[in-house]
């Protein structure tokens, strides 16, 4: 029976951790950056309905005196106030759809349902003395703490206090399955198209809601420049930061095992070479927006000598200068997009002569990514696994410290080319667990998806930012058709008025 009774304590487990999941995607929302939200994240797994009793407390605590008088629950609810920006210009980036919110807690209940049923069919009934363990019974409090909190939320979203107390009767003894088929519920009561936090509110505090975004859409044009500012103040500071990381590993590294340039590091170990082959195939990548970006051969040739020679340090040094160029007026407009493209004085004229066509780029990028995935399995069918100790030397250490520093400049074009968070961290992982053939099979898939007769610099923008992108090139050569027209009229002119004379 000792054995059995084991499948009480696995179920209340999963109860427990369907109704964390709820709780963590309020938290995740609420949230202004992933840091803060994983840190959360971590301590709720960890710590229960501790966690959760904590951060209402700080949500509340965080009130002002005329949104704890108006509507407290409706701004403890809402995202932070402190960026609001997040959550009304960036809807598009949202977490999940509210499609696939339905599709996620039905399919939740479904799975609690079924493992009631099948500890119920096992183990019996759970009203028996010898069940109640002291980890169980620990177990239980931490579950129903929480189910306070979700059904003060529920008390709050019901308009009469009937359905509240039915709903919270079932929450206590059904547990997760009725918090996830209340959630489905409520979802299917949003249209597809609303944002999928519209779920947390009542039907009066939705109207004001709606009515906060139109304000804020209206007044808050100044915050968002700040913020936007404030993103790229600290983004420059990450790729200094990057930059003397990389520099002080490759100095210590040099002091400590000498000059890389020895047999012995690379022989004996086929994933130093995978490694390398791995870190300059992202060179090329970033090598060719830097050939792109610069207005002559002799410094794209510069840098691309940096480059090869110095790899992440020269990409942070590149990417620092490239954000200290931008005039105040891109800093808080679309700092990423001007970081992206030419200086607009050489794009419009030199568009045509582009270093690779959209078709030799797609093939180009479809070859690396071949020959890295061919490199892998190679290395893997000779050398093994990669996760054993003696791989390890100096140099492979700080080889992979300047490779992954290159990643980070490829995550963040990835975060701003993609539109939901989600596709953005997928790629993220990719980038990181297969390396350059990840930023290769990236930038192929990106490079299909505009036209052949497209100029292959388009891939660098998002949908957004190549139509603005699109209409200023129009106005460019709109403007230098009127001002041929207009030289041709001089020339008309000089030449009457020769024949006058």
């Amino acid at each position: 029976m000792a054995s059995l009774d084991r499948w009480w304590m696995a179920a209340t487990l999963v109860d427990f951790y369907i109704n964390i999941l709820a709780i963590g995607m309020w938290i995740i929302y609420k949230e202004s950056n992933w840091i803060s939200s994983l840190i959360w994240m971590v301590l709720l797994i960890c710590f229960g309905s501790i966690t959760t009793s904590l951060y209402v407390v700080l949500q509340f605590l965080k009130l002002t005196p005329q949104e704890s008088q108006l509507d407290p629950v409706y701004f403890v609810l809402l995202r932070n106030k402190k960026s609001p920006s997040m959550e009304e210009v960036e809807l598009k980036k949202s977490i999940l759809s509210v499609v696939g919110a339905r599709f996620l807690f039905s399919v939740l209940g479904c799975l609690m349902v079924a493992t009631l049923v099948y500890t119920i069919a096992t183990d019996g009934s759970p009203f028996r003395q010898e069940l109640l363990t002291p980890w169980l019974s620990a177990t239980l409090v931490d579950f129903y703490v929480n189910v306070i909190a979700i059904s003060v939320w529920v008390a709050y979203k019901e308009p009469s206090w009937t359905r509240s107390a039915i709903w919270i009767i079932l929450l206590i003894c059904f547990g997760s399955a009725t918090t996830c088929a209340y959630v489905a519920l409520q979802l299917f009561r949003l249209s597809p198209q609303d944002p999928v936090h519209f779920v947390l509110f009542n039907s009066d505090s939705r109207q004001v809601h709606d009515v906060r975004l139109v304000a804020v859409n209206v007044g808050y044009e100044g915050t968002l420049q700040k913020e936007t500012y404030t993103k790229l103040v600290r983004l420059r500071t990450a790729f200094v930061v990057l930059g003397c990381v990389t520099t002080a590993t490759v100095i210590y590294t040099l002091v400590t095992d000498g000059l890389p340039f020895r047999k012995e590091i690379y022989a004996p170990y086929v994933w130093m070479v995978s490694s390398l082959v791995d870190f300059y195939i992202n060179i090329i990548a970033i090598g060719m927006w830097i050939i792109y970006k610069e207005s002559n051969w002799i410094s794209s040739l510069i840098w691309m000598v940096l480059l090869i020679c110095f790899g992440s340090i020269a990409t942070c040094l590149y990417v620092v200068l490239q954000l200290r160029k931008l005039t105040p007026h891109e800093s808080h407009s679309d700092p990423i997009c001007f970081v992206l493209l030419k200086r607009p004085s050489t794009e419009e004229v030199e568009s045509k002569k582009s270093t690779v066509s959209v078709v030799g780029a797609r093939f180009l990028f479809l070859g690396l990514t071949c020959l890295m995935l061919a490199t892998l399995v190679c290395t893997i069918a000779t050398g093994g696994s990669p996760f054993h100790q003696e791989i390890y030397t100096p140099w492979m250490c700080a080889t992979l410290v300047d490779f992954y520093v290159n990643v980070v400049p490829l995550s963040v074009w990835v975060v701003y080319k993609e539109s939901s968070w989600t596709r953005s961290a997928l790629w993220i992982i990719l980038l990181i667990c297969f390396g350059s053939a990840g930023t290769s099979a990236y930038i192929a898939l990106q490079l299909f998806r505009i036209s052949p007769q497209d100029h292959v610099h388009l891939v660098l923008m998002n949908e957004d930012s190549r139509q603005v992108h699109e209409y200023r090139i129009f106005r460019v050569l709109l403007g230098f058709i009127s001002l041929l027209a207009v030289n041709d009229g001089y020339e008309g002119t000089l030449q009457k008025e020769k024949l006058v004379c």
